[in-house]
């Protein structure tokens, strides 16, 4: 960080509100005199600054100009509406790793990454800012309308705050057919408050959101079309198949036909995976980040059997968790772990090279006695990461591949609520496992043709 960014009050002031001093930096702020300088461009993409006084705690806003949001991260996901740029930073902070896009030699260029182990209620928030509760509510509820974004409002805890986050849930469901959830601070606090307390900011803004949705007696029934449930399982494994491709269609941009009904197949397979002769994985890259693989993961996880996501679980961890449950592994960020040291990455890459076959064990030595133990490695393996060139060829051949791209502006897809999703495939997982039942070692699975045009 730049020695003379902050002056030793404003950095006192970031301390105090759960500011990260290197993200604040990252993101363009920095202090001039008695101020702190939060960087705005507007529709036109001309940049402006306004100032908050660490004086007074008044913040200027450049004369002749209209208000904006404060947008400083993509804004993909479940649109966090702060109040002030002050709060929207901490939620930044908490939330959030930078990342350098430039190659070696150039002028630095920053992206910001939501991070991949928080909680689900809070996995996918886009922290945004009005300068002021009481405005900016219609450009927030277009900005909705626009990402098809769900919004969480989380407005300072005193009865103006309450009462504007009211008028911009209204405004919002006005505008977008999409779910807004007001989060009700304690008495005279704001985010960055309850984040600076917070032994787990993460966690403490998981728990305010978690119980702003039960305190709405959110019904889930009630956001679920009519068409999309169903009263009992269907039998007909095709008519199984079909509807894992209906949910995955109305979520992710799939490359091609071939490669949505590879897919279709893998769900299938892991639910009579302890009866076949191998198992395929499926890896999942693309080109760039952003192209839909971890929304892919996602869905995938709601429908394979005994689905567990992994992002950076140690080898000893991952083939002690397949020989206690033989999960379907939904490995994401590979391209992290080919990066990294190999001779760290060795262990790992054995257990997937052999982990594709019944009877595959890795040997270990256990207990005081080190009596050495063999654990099966076997299990359905989803795969996913930048395609950097690195992934191994003994993993590529032993892969069905697909390659994401990212979706254009005429491929929109639903919003993707876990909780209302995982609701949903409910009685779909319970079809498929009825299906699969009869799958055990030694007895051949039931064939994937029957029912199947």
């Amino acid at each position: 960080m730049s020695a003379d960014t902050f002056t030793p009050a404003a950095l006192g002031y970031l301390d105090d509100h759960a500011c990260d001093r290197e993200m604040a930096e990252l993101l363009g702020i920095y202090s001039d005199r008695n101020s702190i300088v939060f960087p705005y461009v507007d529709a036109a993409g001309e940049k402006y600054f306004r100032l908050k006084s660490l004086e007074d705690g008044i913040t200027y806003q450049p004369k002749g100009r209209s208000l904006d949001l404060w947008t400083p991260v993509d804004t993909d996901g479940v649109l966090l509406v702060c109040e002030g740029e002050s709060d929207c930073t901490a939620a930044i902070s908490a939330l959030y790793s930078p990342m350098n896009l430039a190659e070696e030699d150039e002028e630095p260029e920053w992206e910001f990454d939501r991070l991949g182990d928080v909680p689900p209620p809070v996995a996918e928030l886009a922290p945004i800012a009005v300068p002021g509760v009481n405005s900016c509510h219609q450009k927030v509820a277009d900005l909705a309308k626009q990402e098809l974004a769900d919004v969480v409002i989380v407005f300072d805890g005193d009865s103006a705050g309450r009462e504007n986050a009211k008028k911009l849930k209204e405004k919002i469901e006005a505008t977008a057919n999409v779910t807004t959830t007001i989060v009700d601070l304690p008495d005279g606090k704001d985010l960055s408050d309850v984040l600076a307390a917070a032994e787990d900011p993460v966690e403490a803004l998981a728990e305010l959101i978690a119980e702003a949705l039960a305190a709405e007696e959110v019904h889930v029934d009630a956001h679920v079309p009519a068409s999309n449930s169903a009263a009992s399982p269907p039998e007909d494994v095709g008519v199984l198949l079909d509807a894992a491709g209906d949910f995955l269609d109305r979520y992710v941009v799939l490359p091609g036909e071939h490669e949505r009904m590879a897919i279709i197949l893998f769900v299938a397979h892991t639910y009579v995976v302890a009866g076949a002769h191998a198992t395929p994985y499926m890896l999942v890259l693309s080109a760039e980040k952003r192209s839909g693989k971890t929304r892919l993961m996602e869905s995938m996880g709601l429908l394979v059997k005994d689905p567990w996501p992994v992002i950076g679980a140690s080898e000893a961890a991952i083939f002690r968790k397949i020989a206690k449950d033989r999960p379907t592994m939904l490995l994401d960020e590979i391209d992290a772990l080919w990066g990294s040291n190999s001779e760290r990455m060795e262990p790992l890459r054995a257990i997937l090279n052999a982990g594709n076959r019944p009877g595959a064990t890795v040997a270990r030595c256990v207990g005081e006695n080190k009596d050495v133990e063999d654990f099966p490695i076997y299990c359905a393996k989803v795969l996913a990461g930048i395609d950097n060139g690195r992934t191994p060829d003994t993993l590529r051949d032993r892969s069905v591949t697909i390659r994401m791209v990212r979706k254009t502006a005429a491929e929109p897809v639903e919003r993707f609520r876990h909780r209302l999703a995982d609701c949903e495939v409910g009685p779909l997982r319970e079809g498929l496992e009825d299906w699969g039942a009869p799958s055990r070692p030694n007895q051949p699975p039931r064939a994937l043709a029957t029912g199947l045009p």
